[in-house]
């Protein structure tokens, strides 16, 4: 494989850009390797180019970048769509759960630290942006936040700084609540209820 990027161009055009960054004590050997070629099979991920620590692949309208840094164990993701939609977010969740999969599958015993970039400071241009631990950004939606502050000052949503995380990938089956009609229960267990809609 080629050590750098060839026949790739850089999509300009894009104005919203997600990202995650996997900091990883050591890289396990044959990651990127497993990462890559599963992206190659994942239906609807169009390879644009591929090189040794990286890839550029578009799914519909979104494009991504993975790209791992062999000096600083870190892998990033970077997404850059035209706007904050459902297919920006559908292919941040497919490589994101690509990357979640070989990990816990090929290498339970590594360890990892996952941040979302913030999509603000990449906008702004900045050297040093603020990265939101996804730990952090779970917590505060499963407690009802819509946005945490950036730097202190900026308020940013978090279902676009992590739209898979708010589930904004779903968007277009979702369904009001008054709709569902529960007709029995069909069994229950230790974490919950089956029942029939």
């Amino acid at each position: 494989m080629p050590n750098s990027p060839r026949g790739a161009r850089s999509e300009t055009n894009f104005p919203l850009q997600l990202g995650r960054v996997y900091s990883f004590d050591s890289m396990p050997l044959g990651f990127c390797a497993r990462l890559f070629i599963r992206s190659l099979h994942l239906p609807g991920l169009d390879c644009i180019s591929c090189w040794r620590y990286g890839l550029f692949a578009r799914m519909r309208s979104s494009r991504a970048l993975l790209y791992y840094n062999p000096s600083k164990y870190h892998l990033k993701i970077l997404i850059r769509a035209p706007q904050i939609d459902h297919y920006g977010a559908e292919m941040l969740q497919v490589l994101t759960e690509s990357v979640d999969t070989i990990r816990e599958s090929w290498y339970p015993k590594s360890s990892v630290d996952v941040k979302s970039i913030c999509y603000h400071c990449v906008a702004e241009s900045s050297q040093n942006p603020t990265m939101f631990p996804i730990g952090h950004c779970t917590h505060a939606l499963v407690n009802g936040a819509d946005s945490l502050k950036c730097k202190g000052s900026w308020n940013i949503k978090l279902a676009a700084l992590c739209p898979d995380l708010a589930f904004l990938d779903l968007s277009p089956i979702t369904f009001d609540y008054k709709d569902v009609v529960v007709e029995r229960e069909l069994g229950k267990g230790a974490f919950g209820t089956v029942s029939k809609v």
